[in-house]
């Protein structure tokens, strides 16, 4: 029986061949790759402490040292690019602000690879993700709390290559939109209010997006 935030055995063997420690691979074989997927995803949709990890996922400790390991060797970024395949079509860019305890920085690194800033309303860290025609995350990347949307859209957009790019006004930037359509991609920004007048822009964009699905429901 799957349990709620579990994964099917369909699912897990889509995932086994691109995960480190299953049978043939180089190093040690790994006790139960399945069940520690399962933990992980029950921390992450519950909310939970490792320290309140149900027992059947084993000892929390064990989980979380696993877990951490895998993020250090770039494992989960390795298992995230392997299993996409993204509708290219559209392409929507956006940024949130996860805020951070004040002490939250440091730990024996001096802070330089933890991404944390200062901005108004205190401590925090930026992610900046893209996601596909149908709403799945591609690419996504992390930035001190103050660093400015524009300045990582095309960092997060990289090698990707979507017909059409969709961004909110922090992005109005002409150097970002120019070198987009040098790309060959069609940026749809809104303009901001001291910003220049653009009269195609959203309306283009909306148009495309009502041509390429049809007749609309509403």
């Amino acid at each position: 029986m799957v349990r709620r935030h579990e994964l099917t055995l369909d699912q897990f063997r889509k995932l086994e061949p691109h995960l480190p420690g299953r049978v043939g691979s180089h190093g040690g074989v790994a006790r139960d790759n399945h069940n520690f997927l399962n933990a992980v995803l029950y921390i992450a949709k519950t909310g939970v402490a490792w320290r309140d990890l149900p027992e059947r996922f084993g000892k929390w400790d064990t989980v979380d040292h696993r877990f951490n390991q895998w993020s250090k060797k770039g494992v989960w970024k390795r298992l995230f690019e392997e299993v996409q395949d993204p509708d290219l079509e559209w392409l929507f860019v956006d940024s949130t602000v996860v805020r951070a305890h004040q002490h939250a920085a440091g730990m024996n690194t001096g802070g330089e690879d933890q991404d944390l800033g200062r901005r108004v309303g205190g401590f925090s860290t930026k992610l900046h993700m893209a996601v596909d025609s149908l709403g799945n995350p591609v690419a996504m990347e992390l930035s001190p709390g103050q660093s400015h949307d524009s300045k990582h859209a095309l960092d997060v957009i990289g090698d990707l290559r979507p017909e059409l790019v969709a961004m909110d006004k922090a992005y109005d930037s002409q150097p970002l939109m120019d070198e987009l359509r040098s790309r060959g991609i069609e940026p749809c920004i809104p303009p901001k209010k001291t910003g220049r007048i653009r009269t195609s822009t959203t309306v283009t964009c909306i148009r495309a997006a009502r041509a390429s699905s049809g007749p609309s429901a509403c």
